[in-house]
């Protein structure tokens, strides 16, 4: 009997035991704090996987770098030339890069003056400007040779469209080396701003005139006393009698309120001049392919739709201003026997050049030959 009693009790023990371990079908956290690691979820079979219409995330792509860029300008903002190119362009270039160029404009020869802008660029001391190649003798031969004398007597927009055929058939190395064009550019005229009633040839003699590169010799045989200066620097020296006069663009009038100390403009028709605005060839080169693109569709939409926005409005403007700052302001032609006078004097200038071009290694000759085929 007793060990009938026994018996049982170990069997509810046991059964109790059971129980207890079974309990809730928890199981508990492992002793001395470790936590076990996650059982691994087995991926789905080919039929078990979902199309929830998601697509997994790609990472972000990193921070494209974004530049400001700074431009170098003669001009004064709100001057005709800023109206019609430099503030359009700067819209333009940030908008068709998304932001990625900041084109800051520095006016009035702040940061370079004309004749400094290229060196400047060259020198990293800006990025980019505005400024003549007629101011770099011995850098841009081609240019120079363009802006002589005497071959081309046509109208503006025909001239322009000569200098851009004559640019792509003739670069200048230095050019090329070292500047991304943005575009070219010409005055809607050139002439003579002075204090007199200038219409004969004769007067050049003893002329004391600011002039560029191209110019020198030419006006050097007429009689002329030339003067190299920036531009920024003729209105003072009007002021102070320093010059007689100065060979310029008619838009440069309102840049520079030349018709507050001059009293006449005499036309020089048989003077071409070309003025750029150009880019760090290394600073372009430094850009991913897809921002050079976004900077060559803003290029291209200067040149064609910029350089010579309306130059008749161009060339308006500055006879309004000089008639608002001058009432007594007058232009002034030259008589035909004048000007041929004036250009039978560059001849022999030129034949010159067009020698030390060709010494140059360059193609001198034919790029003059190439000016006069092209002449109106």
């Amino acid at each position: 009997m007793t060990k009938k009693i026994i018996a049982v009790i170990l069997a509810v023990l046991m059964l109790a035991a059971v129980l207890a371990a079974c309990g809730d079908g928890s199981t508990p956290a492992p002793s001395g704090g470790d936590k076990p690691a996650p059982a691994p979820t087995p991926a789905p079979s080919g039929d078990d996987k979902k199309d929830d219409g998601k697509k997994e995330e790609e990472p972000a792509k990193e921070d494209l770098p974004s530049y400001t860029i700074k431009w170098a300008s003669i001009n004064a903002q709100g001057s005709v030339q800023d109206v019609e190119f430099e503030t359009p362009f700067k819209e333009y270039i940030e908008k068709a890069t998304n932001g990625r160029i900041t084109l800051d404009i520095y006016y009035s020869g702040s940061l370079s003056g004309q004749g400094n802008t290229f060196e400047a660029i060259v020198n990293e001391t800006t990025d980019a400007g505005f400024d003549n190649p007629d101011q770099y003798a011995g850098y841009f031969p081609y240019t120079l040779l363009y802006a002589s004398p005497g071959w081309y007597y046509g109208e503006p927009d025909e001239a322009y469209e000569t200098l851009i055929a004559y640019e792509e058939a003739f670069q200048d190395p230095y050019m090329e080396d070292n500047f991304k064009m943005v575009a070219w550019e010409i005055s809607p005229g050139i002439g003579l701003l002075n204090n007199v009633d200038f219409s004969k040839a004769d007067q050049w003699n003893g002329f004391s005139v600011r002039c560029l590169s191209a110019q020198v010799n030419w006006l050097g045989s007429l009689g002329a006393n030339c003067v190299s200066m920036p531009i920024s620097d003729v209105y003072e020296s009007f002021r102070l009698n320093v010059i007689d006069g100065c060979v310029t663009g008619i838009v440069a009038f309102k840049s520079f309120s030349f018709p507050e100390v001059c009293n006449a403009y005499t036309w020089l028709p048989m003077l071409n001049g070309a003025v750029c605005f150009v880019w760090s060839k290394g600073l372009y080169d430094s850009f991913d392919a897809e921002l050079q693109a976004q900077c060559d569709d803003a290029f291209a939409y200067a040149q064609k739709n910029l350089s010579m926005a309306d130059i008749n409005a161009q060339a308006q403007a500055a006879k309004d201003y000089a008639a608002e700052a001058n009432p007594n302001f007058k232009y002034i032609d030259l008589p035909k026997e004048e000007i041929d006078i004036m250009v039978e004097a560059a001849k022999p200038m030129l034949e010159e050049y067009v020698a030390t071009i060709d010494g140059q290694g360059l193609d001198g000759t034919g790029a003059y030959e190439w000016l006069l085929a092209h002449s109106k």
